[in-house]
């Protein structure tokens, strides 16, 4: 009980220290992760050891998803640098014409469908660099776009059918029943998106219908950009769902369909132009994702040591303890822990929770379609405000935040997601 509670004191200190920015993700995910290490015993150095299956192997745990950022970065640089961004912004602005929020809530629902089968990384920037840009230029702000991704995201990952899996693999309930209780949380995250969009026009002081005005260079048509090539933010995309490609392969073929529809229809860019803007794009959308590159790298460190199994087994003893017998006992108990979902804590079922998920189950305390509801539940906590995401970091480095300040944004709003999941979870099953 002792390494339980260092390890949630540790939990606290650092998430108070990154909420009041006196520490930085950089600085504060490894010294988290060492000081876990340390908590659950283990030895600096060796096989086993902090510096090696921490420090080292925590570096290069994220590797598929920071060669993912390159990628997608250096797409990026090409697309601003041929103009194909600015001319995809300029039409977003005229199709928002005077229903910003219609325009909204119709990217929520494509959004969210599209992730009813997508899903990571890869997904989110080639769906983001087309969402978020008719988001901003229909009026909403920044920080308010990403947080309304991050709520589409978690309606269709609701319903991603590989979610299920991963859930039925580590609780052993039956596809049925997580299949009921994700419909009735898809209709509930849906519900907390709009009133979350609508709370947020208000307080941004958005109108829900302007008269269109927009000036003389905003809707002045670049001639330079054939309409062909406005098509390259979909191309990765297409070829990932429509030939399973990896997303390295589906961004290279992003960017050689770039290339050539902008030599064969642009009279403008030769192909010695396009090469020249093509080796610099590797170069320029690098440095733009510095600061992701490096919170991926420390970020894996934090989910090495919290997924690991010393840490789960210093948690089990503590379980079989704490776990709620009643209702109410059951409902106050999992509200006040949604919390811990946050840097992978021990409710987040794609963190420390996967292995306490488990042991929760394994003591026979609760029904295991109770466990599993309120780990489903505090998922959307999860997907919505965890700082840990990679998708979440890469988002927040897009628009020119961080990812502190859009947990701060929408982290109250998750938990009251949560919330509602557990009561209704608690009613189903107990």
């Amino acid at each position: 009980m002792l390494k339980v509670g260092l390890i949630l004191v540790l939990f606290l200190v650092f998430v108070y220290l990154l909420m009041r920015n006196i520490v930085s993700m950089t600085l504060a995910y490894p010294l988290l992760a060492i000081g876990i290490s340390v908590v659950v015993g283990l030895p600096f150095f060796g096989d086993g050891g902090i510096m090696k299956t921490v420090i080292e192997a925590g570096a290069v745990k994220m590797s598929s998803h920071l060669v993912a950022i390159i990628f997608a970065a250096w797409l990026g640089a090409i697309m601003n640098s041929t103009g194909i961004s600015k001319r995809i912004v300029k039409l977003a602005a005229e199709l928002g014409g005077d229903r910003p929020f219609l325009v909204t809530v119709l990217v929520i629902v494509a959004l969210a469908a599209c992730y009813t089968t997508l899903s990571g990384l890869g997904s989110v920037i080639m769906i983001a660099t087309i969402a978020i840009p008719i988001l901003i230029n229909v009026g909403v702000p920044a920080l308010t776009a990403i947080s309304i991704f991050n709520f589409a995201y978690a309606i269709g990952l609701q319903v991603n059918l590989t979610n299920w899996a991963y859930f039925h693999s580590l609780t052993g309930v039956g596809l049925d029943d997580i299949k009921t209780f994700a419909l009735i949380m898809t209709g509930v995250t849906s519900a907390f998106t709009l009133a979350f969009t609508v709370y947020k026009f208000k307080k941004d002081g958005l109108k829900f219908s302007w008269a269109a005005e927009y000036s003389d260079d905003l809707i002045e048509r670049d001639a330079k950009v054939p309409t062909i090539a406005l098509l390259t933010p979909l191309v990765p995309l297409f070829v990932t769902i429509a030939f399973d490609f990896t997303t390295v392969t589906a961004f290279m073929t992003g960017i050689l369909y770039c290339m050539i529809t902008m030599v064969l229809f642009s009279k403008e860019y030769s192909l010695k132009r396009m090469v020249d803007l093509v080796q610099k794009g590797a170069k320029d959308g690098i440095s733009e994702i510095a600061h992701v590159i490096s919170y991926s790298i420390v970020t894996g460190m934090l989910i090495v040591v919290v997924t690991g199994p010393e840490v789960a087994e210093v948690m089990s003893g503590a379980v079989s303890a704490i776990l709620p017998t009643t209702r109410i006992a059951y409902i106050l108990f999992f509200a006040l822990l949604v919390p811990l979902t946050l840097f992978r804590g021990p409710m987040n079922i794609w963190g420390l929770g996967a292995g306490v998920a488990g042991l929760m189950i394994s003591v026979n305390v609760l029904p295991p379609q109770a466990i599993m509801c309120a780990y489903s539940s505090c998922e959307r906590t999860q997907v919505i405000s965890d700082p840990t995401n990679t998708y979440s970091i890469w988002l927040a480095d897009y628009v020119g935040t961080d990812v502190i300040t859009l947990l701060k944004n929408v982290f109250l709003w998750s938990w009251a997601l949560s919330v509602v999941g557990i009561v209704l979870s608690a009613f189903m099953w107990l």
